[in-house]
């Protein structure tokens, strides 16, 4: 005889199941499952901060071919690859293959060029110029 699941057991089981199903990768996408996941991977006794990077690179496409430099926040400079790879992508209709990211570099608050990521990372009041 098996023993019995608790209800919060059975939901996890379920809902692993149901995602496996519905997704090659098999990635866990609801909140609480979520958080164990990626808990994991962060340090215990570190607190997480958000940093400025700015990536250079170019998107090569047989019609188009331009460079780029763009400043994302993110906590870990994966992140950023991941970002840049969606924006791009979504933006240019270019497949990964063809974004070449060339440097990603951590850079200071106050070398921050785009006025959106500075309010948001400085805190700055919208001022008019």
């Amino acid at each position: 005889m098996t023993p019995q699941k608790s209800p919060k057991e059975l939901t996890e089981s379920l809902l692993k199941i149901f995602i496996c199903q519905g997704r090659p990768s098999g990635r866990l996408v609801t909140g609480d499952l979520m958080a164990k996941k990626d808990s994991k991977n962060l340090p215990k006794d570190e607190s997480v901060r958000v940093k400025v990077f700015r990536v250079t690179g170019e998107i090569i496409k047989p019609n188009l071919q331009t460079s780029f430099h763009k400043e994302v926040r993110a906590v870990r400079p994966e992140e950023v690859v991941e970002r840049i790879y969606k924006e791009l992508g979504s933006k240019h209709r270019a497949k990964r293959f063809q974004i070449k990211i060339s440097n990603i570099k951590e850079i200071d608050p106050d070398e921050i060029e785009d006025a959106t990521i500075r309010k948001l990372t400085l805190g700055e009041e919208e001022s008019v110029q």
